[in-house]
């Protein structure tokens, strides 16, 4: 799959702080526990601003890499299946 550099900045921020969550080694360990809950305020903790970071996970989320699990909740965002395997790709395990 095709990232901007942007986007896989993200993405690799949100996938290092899932692994952390879980106590993780790579990212297929979360499809056994996929304990991948963030928001916009994890990616605007790494340094993107707060529009940045909302358009980016627009885009995560268009590409079927994350999706909005609880809309309702203060951490609705999770990694999908589908990103937890293209991040498997991504980080070369």
């Amino acid at each position: 799959m095709k990232l901007t550099e942007k986007e896989t900045k993200a993405f690799k921020a949100i996938m290092v702080q899932a692994l952390r969550q879980m106590g993780g080694d790579e990212p297929k360990d979360l499809l056994n526990d996929n304990c991948s809950w963030f928001n916009e305020k994890d990616l605007t903790d790494d340094g993107f601003g707060k529009h940045q970071a909302a358009g980016l996970m627009s885009s995560l989320e268009k590409k079927g890499l994350i999706e909005n699990y609880e809309p309702d909740e203060k951490f609705g965002w999770v990694i999908s299946d589908k990103g937890i395997n293209e991040g498997q790709l991504l980080f070369g395990k």
